[in-house]
């Protein structure tokens, strides 16, 4: 049972420094993955997951692939 908000809060904030959030298994112990940051003025934000055998070792690549992504879509759609 959580009791305070500091581990969620520290969380929130390495999560914005390193401009991704992951997950190992807390939602659902069968799956790991990140997601981009949301954005305030509605940039899209992708997400990755999988497995923990295939996410482990992997998953700070992956979210910096899905942050690097989600920033390059609103170029993208902007020359489409």
């Amino acid at each position: 049972m959580m009791r305070t908000a500091d581990g969620p809060l520290a969380d929130v904030r390495k999560s914005r420094r390193r401009g991704y959030f992951a997950t190992r298994g807390e939602f659902d112990p069968g799956g790991w993955g990140s997601r981009s940051r949301w954005s305030r003025n509605g940039s899209p934000f992708r997400s990755g997951a999988g497995p923990p055998p295939r996410m482990n070792g992997k998953l700070a690549a992956v979210g910096r692939a899905v942050n690097d992504t989600a920033a390059a879509m609103p170029r993208a759609a902007a020359s489409a």
